[in-house]
């Protein structure tokens, strides 16, 4: 038996957003109501989390219990494995941080306020010129 985690989007007459591993192995938010899924590879949702908004969809964190469950004790090897591909997708998703045009290429030690940092990459992006990532490129 195939991994599934459409339930309960399945049962939702309403459009609602869910998270989907596409064939290139990226996370992609899609709209979805109860008669869509079956256009869909049930083993490529990702959680079985659904939205009311894509932006949502985006920002909410993704769950893996339902997927190391079925890595650890999923019915057949074929769903072990395709539990396993969608954990490894969300791992790569999570830890490959954005940056923005002013992040540094390395964070400052320096005691700058950490309300400074990018939101995605967590690095130093504050004005002072005595900050040590403006000062020490080599650092």
């Amino acid at each position: 038996m195939p991994l599934d985690l459409t339930s309960p989007g399945n049962c939702n007459p309403d459009p609602h957003y869910r998270r989907y591993l596409r064939p290139d192995g990226t996370i992609h938010v899609v709209c979805v109501q109860d008669f869509d899924y079956r256009d869909y590879d049930t083993s490529r949702f990702i959680d079985e989390a659904t939205f009311p908004t894509s932006t949502e969809a985006e920002t909410a964190p993704i769950s893996t219990w339902q997927l190391v469950h079925a890595v650890e004790r999923g019915e057949d090897a074929e769903t072990r494995a395709q539990a396993a591909r969608n954990l490894e997708a969300v791992r790569c998703h999570v830890t490959t941080p954005g940056h923005r045009p002013q992040c540094r290429p390395h964070d400052c030690r320096c005691g700058c306020p950490r309300t400074q940092n990018c939101q995605d990459c967590h690095r130093c992006v504050c004005w002072r010129s005595t900050c040590c990532a403006e000062q020490r490129p080599d650092y």
